[in-house]
Order: C-alpha cells, then structure tokens, then sequence
C-alpha cells in the first residue's frame, strides 16, 4: 500500500521534441511596422488611432521575440526626431 502512494505522488515530466520557434509571415514585418508608425503619427497629431492597443502590443510582442526590437527603436527614433524638427520650427520664432 505504501509503495503505490508513493508512485502516485511523484509528477509525470513532459517532454516536448522537435519543438520549432514559430515564423513569423512573410510580409509581417512589413504590416506590423506600417501600423505602428501610422499610430505614432496618429498619437503625435493627436488624431484618433484606428488599431487597437492589444493589436499594437502584440505586434511589438511579436517582432521583439524575433529579434527585431533594434529596427523598432530605430523606427521609432526617426518618427520622433521628424516629429520634432516638422513642430519645433515654430515655436523658435517666438521670443519668451
């Protein structure tokens, strides 16, 4: 009686073989960085955003878990410097 308590509480290991990372599609990287720079423009012009933030997230998600977070910086580095240069022209003609 002992012997088959004990064998009931030791946990049963699973194992996965052949286990393959997903890939991503082909033109995923090309939609995904379309939609988050139209949502940083959209946040910048303070416009309403038509992407859903869960969208937007699982798309940084995606191509951060694939390596590609240093394009997403670079991407998001040059909208905002564009950003910057396009308002700031303006406001330096102005004395305070």
């Amino acid at each position: 009686m002992t012997s088959t308590l004990f064998l009931k509480s030791i946990p049963k290991k699973l194992v996965i073989r052949n286990f393959e990372k997903p890939t991503l599609p082909e033109n995923y990287i090309a939609e995904a960085s379309e939609k988050l720079k139209n949502a940083i423009i959209a946040i910048q012009a303070s416009e309403y955003v038509h992407t859903s933030q869960e969208e937007l997230y699982n798309a940084v998600e995606n191509l951060c878990s694939h390596q590609m977070a240093k394009i997403l910086y670079i991407n998001l580095q040059s909208l905002i410097e564009t950003h910057i240069q396009k308002n700031l022209k303006p406001l330096l003609k102005y004395p305070f």
